[in-house]
């Protein structure tokens, strides 16, 4: 059974932009609710992939909300974020943030995947934009 509180954690929408916004608000600190909240992440993600089948997408996954004290993610949200990566209609994933915990993790995880060139980890928001951009420009 899905914990709907779990979906008030973070908010994924498909921007004017042609980017796939993903907002993380909270993140979980067990394993077994870290596991679920990042499998509905990438699940809200596949929803917006199946309604347009034929296009691709950028993707910006926000955790600048996250405190930069947070130092854990599950193993199972991390095979989730890989699997959301590897979505071949994403064509490009920007993470945002100051939290170093997130940032080596998703770097591990985008080098470890073999998706080193598809995935970059920014602080600034408007850097990572432009560098989405490229990719829905083309």
């Amino acid at each position: 059974m899905v914990d709907q509180n779990l979906r008030r954690n973070y908010d994924v929408y498909l921007g004017d932009d042609g980017v796939i916004y993903n907002e993380v608000e909270v993140m979980e600190r067990t394993e077994e609710k870290s596991t679920e909240m990042a499998q509905l992440e990438h699940q809200s993600v596949q929803k917006i992939l199946k309604e347009k089948p034929k296009s691709t997408f950028p993707l910006l996954i926000d955790f600048t909300r996250i405190p930069k004290k947070h130092k854990y993610t599950s193993e199972g949200a991390r095979i989730a974020y890989v699997a959301l990566m590897a979505e071949s209609q994403i064509v490009r994933v920007a993470f945002l943030g100051d939290n170093q915990h997130m940032k080596r993790m998703t770097e591990f995880l985008t080098e470890a995947s073999g998706m080193k060139g598809k995935a970059r980890w920014f602080r600034d928001k408007q850097k990572a934009q432009n560098w989405l951009f490229k990719v829905v420009k083309k």
